[in-house]
Parts: structure tokens; sequence; C-alpha cells
């Protein structure tokens, strides 16, 4: 899940030419069913609107509610192709950005993109059950921040949320393409892989993290998050003073 602040205005590249356009301080999930490249582009409100009026003789502002465009194949690619250039240089020779002169052309360029891609782009419209749905999905967000400290059974959650676990199941399919089950076995999953990365400063050990995120069988955790992550984790033993005589 991701959050937007009050400043920044994102376009985020979906695959299958589709980038959402986010509003101000929008909480949102997103998934893709392939290997896929992310990228971002953000200008402040106040830039966007300025910009719009210059290059489109239009004010361009963020969308009250997220929306999700479809921009024409021509427009993408320019804007893709200039942001991977902007990319590359970056890569290879970040230097030459230290040249305003550069700096400027490559911002320019990319904003003219950006620019014409929003203000020709078709939204495609978001049905009230998927807005309910993404509303839903935020909340869970919140009820299982609130409880870090442990793993809550589905009947908790779904009390806490105030709706059915069928209600969750279905919001679940509909934008992140698995059961709510699965999705909190990864997301415990993620919460191992933070943990660990700040495990070995913090003096924790094996046992501390897998009760951290709810595992209690030692063999099963290392397949499931070999299985996620391609790797076994690498992780403290106990300490001597930890273990019993």
């Amino acid at each position: 899940m991701a959050r937007l602040g009050a400043k920044p205005i994102w376009l985020r590249q979906y695959p299958l030419s589709a980038s959402p356009f986010h509003s101000l301080n929008e909480r949102f999930h997103q998934r893709t069913t392939n290997t896929a490249a992310w990228g971002a582009v953000s200008l402040s409100p106040a830039g966007l609107r300025d910009h719009g009026r210059t290059l489109a003789e239009r004010d361009v502002a963020p969308p009250t509610f997220g929306q999700v465009l479809r921009p024409y194949p021509a427009d993408r690619r320019k804007l893709l192709r200039f942001y991977a250039e902007a990319v590359r240089i970056a890569e290879t020779r970040l230097s030459h950005f230290e040249h305003p002169e550069v700096a400027r052309a490559v911002e320019q360029e990319l904003i003219w993109a950006l620019v014409t891609c929003l203000t020709n782009a078709e939204p495609r419209d978001e049905s009230p059950t998927m807005r309910c749905c993404a509303r839903v999905l935020v909340r869970l967000e919140e009820v299982l921040l609130a409880r870090p400290d442990r793993s809550l059974l589905m009947p908790e959650i779904c009390d806490a949320i105030g709706i059915s676990e069928s209600v969750l199941q279905t919001c679940c399919m509909e934008l992140l393409g698995m059961e709510a089950t699965r999705y909190l076995y990864l997301r415990s999953l993620e919460r191992v892989r933070q943990a660990l990365l700040n495990a070995e400063r913090a003096g924790g050990t094996e046992a501390g993290v897998m009760k951290l995120c709810g595992f209690t069988e030692r063999h099963y955790f290392m397949t499931a998050y070999r299985n996620a992550f391609g790797q076994f984790p690498h992780i403290n033993q106990q300490r001597p003073s930890d273990r019993r005589i």
C-alpha cells in the first residue's frame, strides 16, 4: 500500500497502457500480474496547474478521486522515451545534471510529455463498487497498523472494520487478485523482511522475529520466506544468555 502526501502529484505507469492519476492524500493499492518496471514523475499541484496553463492552455489539477487514465499510444511512448532517457543519464552520466542547461532540458521534456498525457488521456470510469472496495482496504491497513505487535485473526479484523468476512474477501479479490488470507500471509512475510533489516542492530533473534510476525514453526517459516523472496533469511540465532542450560 502507498500513500501520497499533500504536495507532490504523481503519475505512475501501469502495464497495458494505463496510468493512475492520484488525488491528494490518496491511499491506494496497486498490483501487477506480471514482471513490471515502475517509474514516477512528480510535480507540485501549483506547478502542474501552471504548466497546464502554459502548455495546454487549461488548468490541470489533482482529481477529487483517483482516476485511471488511458493516454494515447503516441503520447505514452513519448513520455516513456523521455523518462528512459532521463534515467539513462542519471545512471551513466550523472554529472551531466550539474549543468543547468541539461537539467532544465530534461525537466522540460518530461513535463511537456506529462502534461500532454494528462490533458489528452481518456479517464476510465471506476464503479461505485471498486471505490467501496478501495475504502475497505484502506480501513484494513489502518486496523493492521494499529496492532503491529501481533497477528490478528480474520474475525477480529472484520469486526474492527465493521464488515463481514465475505465482503472483505470480495474486496481483496477485486483489487488485490487474491483472498484476504493470502494477502495477510504475504504481508506477514513482508513484516519479516522489515524486521530483519533491524534485527542485527537491535540484537534481535530468530525466535523473536518469528514470534513478532506470527510464525511458530521454524522449518515452515524458512521455507515460506525462501518461496517468497528467493533466499533464506539471515538472522541471529539465540544469544548465549537466552539459551537454556
